[in-house]
């Protein structure tokens, strides 16, 4: 490897490197000098990964709970703030 070359095996001339018939042929064999990016997620995927939190649960517990005693407006602004909650999250 080149940290374990003499400095004068590793500094020389630039002119002197990969023949353009040599550079040619590993790019064909080893392909482009570059990394390979993670797979992007979907708009739809981010917002359904904010709902999987523990506060989210409960307040959909809550959600619930207030729908079956008849509080439909408070059932209503807690959806309202789990939603706002996720897309901003986004």
């Amino acid at each position: 490897m080149w940290f374990s070359k003499s400095q004068n095996e590793v500094l020389v001339d630039s002119s002197v490197g990969l023949s353009e018939s040599e550079a040619k042929a590993r790019l064909d064999k080893y392909g482009l000098n570059k990394l390979k990016g993670k797979p992007k997620k979907s708009i739809l995927t981010l917002f359904l990964s904010q709902l999987k939190d523990m506060l989210i649960y409960v307040l959909l517990a809550a959600t619930i709970i207030t729908l079956i005693i008849g509080e439909i407006a408070d059932s209503v602004i807690i959806l309202l703030v789990i939603i706002l909650n996720a897309v901003i999250g986004v």
